[in-house]
């Protein structure tokens, strides 16, 4: 029998042992509680459900998390760093300024996610999924993302340097302002994105191989002072 959820809990002055033994109930959900900086560092979160939750400023450095649902949840400067993710999904969260720095993840997803700030310098990721989800000013230098088809996705003023993007089809995303210093983009079709503009000598530079529509290829030189004819 599925235990009732837990609703509108405050755990935030909850000792970090009693914290830990309610989490240890696998299956366990919870509704609309607070878990605003609690320390869950080198914590094990398995089959968990979070709806409606808050966990603004928590700490999870190091913490083992499979199986996870975080739905509707505000992780805004949440400390991600060095966690393991495994079958994790963040549904619709609001994410501002949280750090996955050297995390390792493993079919996880931001779908519908706002990231804007967010830190994933370091991820090492399989699998993972971000449609429709907000990077705006978001650090993913050196982020894996080959052959994958990503749609919807903001990626405005992110960083972008060094990140794997080769054979990526993006559809309906946005690199307005985006930094792509070094990034591997062979094959990437951006035909189906707004790229802003682009100076020549950077896109000579950082999008050798990618792939453009001659609509954007006149955008970018017309930018430049060029007329196409």
């Amino acid at each position: 029998m599925t235990a009732s959820p837990l609703k509108d809990q405050d755990f935030t002055r909850v000792g970090r042992s009693a914290l830990l033994d309610t989490l240890e109930q696998q299956g366990a959900v919870f509704q609309g509680c607070n878990f605003d900086e609690v320390n869950l560092d080198n914590a094990e979160l398995d089959d968990l459900t979070f709806q409606n939750c808050r966990f603004t400023g928590a700490s999870f450095r190091g913490a083992e998390i499979t199986s996870c649902r975080f739905e509707k949840c505000t992780l805004n400067s949440v400390d991600f760093r060095y966690a393991r993710f495994d079958t994790v999904n963040f549904d619709t969260c609001t994410c501002l300024g949280l750090n996955l720095g050297d995390a390792t993840a493993s079919d996880c997803s931001f779908q519908g996610s706002k990231m804007s700030g967010a830190i994933l310098k370091g991820l090492r990721c399989l699998d993972l999924k971000i449609d429709r989800a907000i990077f705006e000013s978001a650090d993913l230098s050196g982020l894996y993302l080959k052959d994958r088809h990503i749609k919807g996705v903001d990626f405005s003023n992110a960083d972008l340097s060094r990140a794997d993007l080769r054979g990526c089809l993006f559809d309906d995303c946005s690199f307005v302002g985006a930094e792509f210093r070094n990034a591997k983009l062979a094959s990437a079709d951006l035909r189906a994105s707004q790229l802003g503009q682009i100076a020549l000598h950077d896109m000579a530079r950082d999008m050798k191989g990618a792939i453009i529509s001659t609509t954007q290829a006149a955008d970018l030189l017309q930018d430049f002072g060029l007329v196409v004819a």
